[in-house]
């Protein structure tokens, strides 16, 4: 029998605090270890005799190294904590009483092979976040090194104002911003592991931030918003919702819920997760990383010597859709009982994930007259190819649209045929057939995949 009791939202931030600064000591550690590879390197840096020397810069491959080495470390360090903290805490302060939870004295972290699996795919991308990071420094070393010649400062001068920016033990911030991340969202993980196992007593989640000066424009409308742990509104918003956020949900009984104010309602306003935090990473068991926003290198198919795409790729031509003879009605609602039927979240090869919402935006997509009868015959044929454009593109590129990234997903099927995906914010905004021979107008912009 479950006796409800209060269980304020002040408590929980106290419980949140603790688990946070627990994360903030391992990420302190995990900095002190990459002094002496930083060192090292900066060593290198310093010993190097001219400009020249800096055009055929070594990589910094002890920093990759254990730059990986202290990803995984936090990985699995915070999974277990998210895993038996987060629960020991809920159950020691929620004064419920019945058999089947155990004393939080009881609880300890053991693998299964959920959690394996969890831990693996994390990382398994903790060393080539690491890779990527590394070899942006080396670039943007040399690129200061090529401007400060081409400025003529002297050598000397320009090796004792170098800086490693982001690496440098003064101001590691890109290392500090990606060990907080991976330790938070391993965390996260973690505590996603154990929610599922207790659903039957805590069917509803809460959202919950630090609630202090940390607490930013993203997180603070949406603390303490309550929704049943299976509502969509957690794949979008679930924590982290951006970079270094400390935010975490906490399960309520229905007793606790029900009846709250903020239960079911969201805020006028939602914030928008930064990109990268819009698909819940901690439930897909990704690392968001920095590659996407540091410094990006913009490029087209030609400069990255990508080859032609290759017409005649495998697909499925059963699934195409006979739409001769249909009117435009009878295309539109076609259009849109895929749209509905598709609502899904759908993975790329490259972690990143989109949404497919049947919003009122996405319904009337085609409602103009711009579109010909013989347009969206043409173009409607492929529809049952959506998901499949997400999930098994030849390539993804980000293309700067109205100063926004805009992901397109590129897919070719036989001969002159191509398929285009357009994204904002992570969710289907648009998608387009194009011939063979014009494909490469939209190769251009930040290479996210290529098959």
């Amino acid at each position: 029998m479950l006796r409800p009791a209060p269980y304020p939202l002040s408590h929980n931030r106290m419980l949140l605090q603790a688990c946070s600064n627990k994360q903030t000591g391992a990420v302190n550690r995990a900095l002190s270890k990459m002094r002496i590879p930083v060192q090292a390197y900066r060593t290198y840096l310093f010993n190097l005799r001219s400009y020249a020397d800096f055009q055929n810069l070594a990589f910094p491959r002890d920093i990759s190294t254990a730059f990986g080495a202290a990803l995984t470390e936090l990985i699995v360090q915070g999974y277990i904590l998210g895993a038996t903290k987060s629960r020991k805490t809920r159950q020691a302060a929620s004064r419920i009483a019945f058999s089947k939870l155990p004393s939080a004295d009881d609880v300890v972290f053991s693998w299964d092979l959920a959690s394996a699996k969890a831990v693996d795919s994390f990382t398994s991308s903790a060393f080539a976040i690491a890779q990527t990071l590394s070899t942006e420094l080396r670039d943007s070393l040399q690129a200061l090194a090529k401007d400060a010649f081409s400025q003529g400062l002297p050598f000397m001068q320009f090796k004792e104002q170098l800086a490693m920016q982001g690496f440098d033990t003064g101001n590691p911030y890109h290392l500090r911003t990606n060990f907080d991340t991976a330790a938070n969202t391993a965390f996260a993980a973690g505590h996603w592991e154990q929610i599922k196992n207790n659903l039957e007593l805590f069917p509803y989640l809460r959202y919950v931030a630090l609630g202090n000066d940390r607490t930013c424009e993203i997180c603070g409308p949406l603390d303490g918003l309550i929704y049943p742990h299976d509502d969509p509104f957690w794949d979008t918003w679930a924590p982290l919702n951006h970079w270094n956020c400390h935010c975490s949900v906490e399960q309520l009984t229905a007793n606790e819920a029900e009846g709250s104010p903020k239960l079911n309602n969201p805020t006028d306003v939602m914030p928008k997760p930064q990109v990268g935090f819009d698909s819940n990473p901690a439930k897909l068991h990704y690392l968001p990383d920095t590659v996407r926003t540091s410094n990006p290198k913009l490029t087209d198919a030609k400069e990255a010597r990508l080859p032609s795409v290759d017409a005649g790729a495998a697909w499925d031509k059963d699934q195409k859709i006979n739409t001769n003879g249909m009117s435009k009605q009878e295309l539109l609602d076609t259009y849109h009982s895929k749209i509905i039927e598709f609502h899904n979240k759908y993975e790329a090869p490259d972690k990143s994930v989109c949404l497919i919402v049947p919003t009122k935006e996405v319904l009337g997509k085609f409602d103009s007259n711009k579109y010909t009868l013989q347009d969206l015959r043409r173009r409607f044929q492929y529809l049952n190819y959506l998901p499949d454009i997400i999930q098994n593109p030849d390539e993804i590129w980000d293309r700067n649209i109205n100063n926004k990234p805009r992901p397109h997903f590129i897919k070719v099927l036989d001969k002159n045929v191509v398929l285009v995906f357009e994204a904002v914010d992570g969710h289907y905004e648009y998608f387009n057939l194009m011939l063979l021979d014009q494909i490469d107008k939209i190769r251009n912009g930040i290479l996210r995949y290529k098959k």
